[in-house]
């Protein structure tokens, strides 16, 4: 909303021209001029506080500063952050479950890989000699199908938790089976590996129906 004020204030010129003889005093009298100055028109804008104050929100929210009383536009702009945030790390939670699986199946069938992970330092160290590499696969081993479905489950537990939504349990399982095929294992015929890693991923994918059954029936109590 604008008002124009209208002031007439008139800018005053005063000249006075002294005269200090007589002759120029008879001559010329003193004159004093009085100038009056053009009308200035000022103009005055008013800004109405609620106005400024949204303005003032959305450029925090632009800026990620959250309000004391956020506006629902902030709120919005929260909500994005965390829907964000939240997909990343489901992202790197999926992707990490993945390599677990990968790792443990490849270094369970005694095959190299060249490819690092972020979960190495995390597995056992794998056998130098075929004595080793039988133990570690035998029961009770570092390899063993026990051993390897029981670190997977432990993971993906720990990612979304032990009472977790089915749908959410589904998401780490397909990362799992996506980590036995990038290992070499072919789910639908059970070949392209040894038979323990066949074993080791029927025995994964029967926990995981476990803990699928076991939060549903309590999703279904609640």
């Amino acid at each position: 909303m604008k008002i124009l004020q209208n002031y007439q204030i008139p800018q005053t010129t005063y000249t006075r021209t002294n005269t200090t003889s007589d002759k120029q005093q008879a001559s010329g009298s003193q004159t004093d001029t009085y100038e009056k100055g053009p009308i200035k028109e000022n103009s005055a804008t008013y800004n109405n506080p609620a106005t400024m104050v949204s303005q003032t929100a959305v450029a925090n929210v632009e800026e990620g500063i959250s309000e004391e009383e956020p506006t629902d536009l902030n709120k919005i702009k929260m909500a994005t952050y965390v829907s964000k945030a939240k997909s990343e790390l489901q992202e790197n939670q999926i992707k990490m479950l993945q390599d677990m699986a990968s790792k443990n199946v490849t270094n369970q069938a005694g095959k190299s890989s060249s490819k690092t992970s972020s979960v190495d330092t995390s597995l056992p160290a794998t056998a130098t000699t075929p004595e080793g590499a039988a133990a570690a696969i035998a029961p009770g081993g570092e390899y063993s199908v026990e051993a390897v479905s029981g670190r997977l489950m432990n993971m993906a537990k720990s990612f979304i938790g032990e009472d977790a939504d089915p749908k959410a349990i589904e998401g780490m399982r397909e990362a799992v089976i996506k980590g036995f095929e990038a290992a070499g294992l072919d789910i639908e015929t059970g070949e392209g590996l040894p038979q323990i890693c066949l074993d080791t991923f029927n025995e994964t994918m029967k926990r995981f129906d476990e803990w699928k059954a076991s939060s549903s029936a309590k999703v279904s109590t609640k």
